[in-house]
């Protein structure tokens, strides 16, 4: 889960990385004794706010009460700010890019680096960008912060600085148990200095949930509300709107799904509300929201009655097409009501998925 720029910022701080003077303003007022000119950055938790208009530079207390107004009720991706941050400004030399991540598929951490910061990543020329692996047994080695600076021409002064940062921003990195560390760009100022002008901190899930020092959101994700609701969802940019009663089951019918030339709009999984009607409710109304082209429910329940998500169903999809895949205790009570309503219902896997499919090339909504 991604944190607020000033969230990051206050975990660089406490580990000793050097980032701009900054003071957040959470209310409606500009506060007093601010130094100008400044920028006037938007909170939110996704990226693009300079070329939405999210981040600006004010020369005084006129130019930032009216920027304030306007980034106050930006949205910038769905998000309206949970706070402003306002910073000194940096004259700066020249920017660069760092990032600490995990790959995955070679089980092994990865850092990316560029003399080329202040553009996103896929932006940047493969021959820009240095990338080491790093093996998390033995942990990042001088020699491969060395290699950072092959042909560079940084001076030796900001040089010594960036390699301390470096080993600092690692040791977070791990201490944190991050997925992600993104430092865009990493600057050095016309004085020299070395600082971190922007950040993006991504936590693993658990962890953000217990992280009780984050600032409220003034929109929540659908992860995040879904989670509050006490089940696991994932919004995607596909068709279908996916709902089942297992995590290894709903992986399996994305797989099918995408086998099949369909897409997925949004993923959840309902875990233990499957005994709850009202909850379930909840759930559904919150992915319709989303407006998929189509739902898509498969579930199937040993204890839990099908008669309950039926229900669920019927009293919340509105006009939004639906196969179901239904198996389980009482499920010809539940096929009844599902077909009532005129939802597509069946006990094959492979019809559920082909006609929800089907259902969503029409148009859905």
């Amino acid at each position: 889960m991604n944190l607020l720029e000033c969230e990051g910022k206050k975990i660089l701080k406490e580990f000793g990385i050097a980032i701009p003077e900054g003071q957040l303003i959470t209310d409606q007022k500009l506060p007093q004794g601010l130094h100008y000119p400044l920028a006037l950055k938007s909170q939110v938790p996704v990226g693009g706010r300079g070329k939405a208009g999210g981040i600006r530079i004010v020369k005084d207390e006129v130019e930032a009460e009216k920027a304030l107004e306007e980034i106050r009720n930006l949205k910038i991706k769905g998000h309206l700010p949970s706070a402003i941050l306002a910073e000194e400004t940096i004259e700066i030399r020249q920017e660069l890019y760092i990032s600490f991540s995990i790959d995955r598929k070679e089980k092994k951490e990865l850092l990316l680096f560029s003399q080329s910061g202040g553009m996103d990543i896929e932006e940047m020329g493969r021959d820009n960008i240095v990338a080491l692996t790093i093996n998390p047994l033995l942990g990042l080695q001088e020699y491969q912060i060395n290699r950072l600076f092959f042909g560079s021409s940084i001076a030796d002064d900001p040089k010594k600085q960036i390699k301390a940062m470096v080993r600092k921003l690692y040791r977070l990195f791990k201490e944190k148990k991050l997925e992600l560390l993104e430092i865009n760009p990493l600057v050095i100022t016309a004085a020299g200095a070395v600082i971190c002008l922007d950040a993006k901190v991504v936590l693993e899930d658990s962890l953000y949930y217990l992280d009780s020092g984050r600032l409220p959101r003034a929109q929540y994700s659908f992860e995040e509300t879904t989670h509050a609701l006490g089940v696991n969802g994932v919004e995607l940019s596909g068709d279908i709107a996916l709902i089942t009663s297992g995590a290894g089951l709903g992986l399996a019918t994305i797989d099918e799904i995408m086998s099949l030339g369909g897409s997925v709009r949004a993923f959840v999984d309902m875990g233990p509300l499957v005994h709850h009607k009202e909850e379930m409710m909840k759930v559904i109304k919150l992915v319709a929201d989303l407006k998929p082209k189509a739902f898509l429910f498969v579930y199937f329940f040993q204890v839990a009655s099908c008669v309950a998500m039926a229900e669920a169903v019927v009293n919340t999809v509105g006009d939004i097409p639906t196969a179901v895949r239904s198996r389980g205790r009482e499920e010809a009570e539940a096929k009844m009501l599902l077909e009532q309503k005129g939802c597509f219902v069946t006990t094959d896997f492979h019809d559920a998925v082909s006609s929800a499919i089907a259902l969503a090339s029409k148009g859905g909504m």
